[in-house]
């Protein structure tokens, strides 16, 4: 709660939601997530940041060498491992738009944990969790 001055000797209470208020059901979608050259990181809040090798930008480019594209989302509901949400930014808008909506579906790997992201409607290739990782599920 922020007290603030609103003129001769007024006072006016302004209340301001927590930045970081958990969404029920998300803790086991929380941490960081890989799969062939991308990494997305979920935060407590529902935020997720996916980074990737942008070859839209640099069509020639290998992985390695490619500019990296960002998409971010906000995931504001989880039941049941399924949370969705929607994009909030995207350095390629013509490729997921802000508002589009997101899914993010949890299945078990072998080992680990193997996150599926679906996007406007189109599903991705899973995303692993380190015990997936690195037994290779989800690429090099």
């Amino acid at each position: 709660m922020k007290i603030v001055l609103a003129g001769l000797g007024t006072a006016a209470m302004v209340f301001v939601p927590s930045a970081s208020a958990d969404v029920p059901g998300l803790a086991p979608f929380v941490g960081t997530w890989q799969k062939h050259g991308e990494k997305l990181v979920i935060d407590n809040a529902g935020t997720g940041v996916d980074t990737y090798p942008d070859l839209t930008v640099c069509p020639g480019c290998s992985d390695a060498d490619a500019p990296t594209g960002t998409l971010t989302f906000t995931l504001t509901s989880a039941l049941d491992g399924v949370a969705s949400g929607s994009v909030t930014a995207s350095s390629d808008p013509a490729k997921h738009a802000i508002g589009e909506p997101v899914t993010a579906t949890l299945a078990a790997g072998s080992p680990g944990q193997l996150l599926q992201l679906t996007m406007g409607g189109m599903p991705h290739l899973p995303f692993c969790d380190s015990s997936a990782e690195a037994t290779g599920q989800c690429g090099a």
